[in-house]
């Protein structure tokens, strides 16, 4: 795994052999990196991480220049792969969260400190066959955790669609791999 763009552009992540993850590929991760920096900003930004796994995905966003990275995994063994890799590139303004998905969606406030509640961009790369994907979408929607042109970007597996969901604004596909996209307001897609 490597960091795609940015100030730590190149930089391999080495993360232990025996994580239970499935990486986002370098080729989902570079079109969605495209698709974002199309129409949004990312020097600044503050990035909530669900299902990290890795943390390649909160890094890629700190490599660009976001300011605050929250990640989240319910293994262990993730947590503390991603937080010795913040402390190793310097991020400060990242913390790592042990909580599994649904759980963490039911009262995110429970375990997001005071000042970060709100966020440009939430990323979410769930186990494929997590079942109540959708639900947890909406339960994050009901906490109001996204600023108002924020996005929630789901990457799952390209057998689903989501578009029936409330909040969905469109879908990019990459062979079995999809970017589903949610937000507030349809004018920020």
């Amino acid at each position: 795994m490597r960091i795609i763009s940015g100030k730590l552009g190149g930089r391999v992540l080495k993360v232990p052999g025996n994580l239970p993850v499935r990486p986002t590929t370098d080729r989902t991760k570079e079109a969605l990196f495209n698709i974002i920096a199309a129409q949004k900003e990312m020097e600044g930004i503050s990035v909530l991480d669900i299902c990290c796994g890795t943390g390649n995905i909160g890094i890629e966003f700190f490599s660009r220049g976001a300011d605050c990275i929250i990640a989240v995994d319910k293994d262990r063994r993730c947590v503390a792969a991603v937080k010795d890799l913040f402390k190793s590139l310097g991020i400060e303004n990242g913390k790592v969260i042990q909580a599994e998905a649904g759980k963490f969606a039911e009262n995110p406030l429970k375990y997001l400190p005071e000042e970060t509640r709100q966020f440009d961009m939430i990323f979410m790369d769930p186990p494929y066959a997590l079942p109540n994907q959708q639900e947890i979408i909406l339960k994050l929607f009901s906490f109001d955790l996204l600023k108002p042109d924020g996005w929630l970007i789901l990457e799952h597996s390209s057998l689903l669609s989501f578009s029936a969901v409330k909040h969905y604004l469109f879908t990019r596909k990459y062979g079995s791999s999809s970017l589903s996209f949610f937000g507030e307001n349809p004018d920020t897609a």
